[in-house]
């Protein structure tokens, strides 16, 4: 991935981080290693069909994620804490292949994605 984006929502004291998915990259193996990000995952894919939410079982686990998404025109996949409260959220744009990281101004989203297996360059 690329960074092409930091930048503070001021208002809301909140900040958005956007990456570029580069093309030989899998939204879906992304989806997986974010949904580690959480305790109980929610993952919310839309497609034109209409939104769908996917089971906690499958949404906390990487390879069924996978399997569920095979065969299906995703257009965005939002990822955030399915229990609970969370300042987190993650939304990956499957048309424009960009990944958007929403959280506290002051959060370290460089060190998230890190340590949940995701590499990203400038």
């Amino acid at each position: 991935m690329k960074l092409t984006s930091d930048k503070s929502m001021i208002t809301k004291s909140r900040r958005l981080v956007t990456f570029f998915i580069e093309p030989y990259e899998d939204t879906a193996d992304i989806a997986g290693a974010l949904t580690g990000v959480f305790d109980k995952a929610c993952a919310v894919v839309r497609s034109p069909f209409g939104e769908h939410r996917m089971p906690l079982e499958v949404s906390g686990n990487p390879s069924l994620i996978r399997k569920s998404l095979e065969g299906i025109s995703i257009t965005e996949i939002e990822i955030g804490e399915g229990s609970g409260r969370s300042d987190l959220i993650f939304i990956i744009d499957c048309k424009n292949r960009d990944l958007t990281c929403i959280g506290p101004l002051e959060y370290d989203f460089y060190s998230l994605l890190k340590e949940h297996g995701l590499e990203f360059g400038i």
